[in-house]
């Protein structure tokens, strides 16, 4: 069994990271690129976790916690601390955080997923 982990590890680690350009955080001449590697299980949990009193998040939740968790430089550090979900909720656009929140949660989904489907793929799956 342990060798099937090990291959499921280096699997894992041998993703590439994705690249998303964001024009509107950028300068005139050239967009910012975040980057991002795929989500883990424990990452998947983070983000579509409940409140306190059991409540699931709703998709604008969930596209902030998906961008403050995995949006990087192209060095690979975190553009956003755990603090600036306040400001990324109530300060920014919400198209821009959605676009990047979507190239994060579903890289690999099918054409049409909706962030919402997926939180309640979530909570029944």
């Amino acid at each position: 069994m342990s060798g099937i982990l090990d291959r499921a590890k280096a699997h894992y680690d041998g993703l590439d990271r994705q690249k998303i350009k964001v024009p509107e955080w950028g300068s005139p001449k050239s967009p910012l690129i975040i980057t991002f590697s795929p989500l883990t299980v424990a990452q998947r949990r983070k983000i579509y976790r409940a409140d306190d009193k059991g409540k699931s998040p709703d998709g604008g939740t969930v596209c902030v916690r998906a961008v403050i968790l995995k949006a990087c430089d192209e060095a690979g550090q975190r553009l956003f601390d755990d603090m600036a979900e306040h400001d990324l909720t109530h300060s920014v656009d919400a198209d821009v955080v959605g676009r990047i929140a979507d190239a994060i949660l579903f890289r690999n989904a099918p054409v049409g997923s909706s962030v919402e489907e997926t939180i309640e793929a979530e909570k029944n799956g």
